[in-house]
């Protein structure tokens, strides 16, 4: 039995939020540490390389909040159970039974512009696999329906 790995990556900040960040944020400050580098190699600069690690700390510090590495949800056919990975921020590990399990949808929130996973469960009821909910409508039905076709060919080699 192979397990199934689904990577997606959540995103606090919508698409165009994102492109105003890099534009405005990541690109400026990539410039201003590349300068004031240069300038401190050819000494032209009076300032320190504290200047530098300065830039450096806001400019990374800022970009590990946009860029965080994606969330991973693995199903293990052999032990029969959902793993929840999130990322390096708060690394949880979160296991949920397949037994019962139906399949995964797409909830929006009220607004209708965020979305997370929630699991089905052969008596209709519904868990939400996280209490966050994110943008990216299209990635999260993406996930949703390759954990269903999965979750769905253990519940049929379950049965078999």
């Amino acid at each position: 039995m192979q397990d199934v790995v689904v990577r997606y990556r959540t995103r606090s900040i919508s698409s165009f939020m994102l492109v105003v960040f890099v534009l405005f944020l990541l690109l400026p400050a990539s410039f201003a540490v590349i300068a004031a580098s240069a300038a401190i190699v050819r000494g032209t600069e009076t300032a320190s390389i504290g200047k530098v690690i300065k830039i450096s700390v806001s400019l990374f510090g800022i970009a590990a909040i946009a860029f965080s590495p994606p969330t991973r949800l693995t199903i293990d056919r052999s032990a029969g159970v959902l793993r929840h990975t999130t990322g390096w921020r708060n690394k949880l590990i979160t296991e949920l039974p397949l037994t019962g399990l139906r399949g995964v949808t797409v909830e929006p929130h009220r607004g209708g512009s965020l979305f997370r996973l929630s699991l089905i469960y052969l008596d209709a009821a519904q868990r939400p696999l996280s209490d966050s909910f994110f943008y990216g409508k299209v990635e999260h039905e993406r996930v949703a329906q390759a954990l269903t076709a999965a979750i769905v060919a253990h519940n049929v080699e379950a049965a078999a």
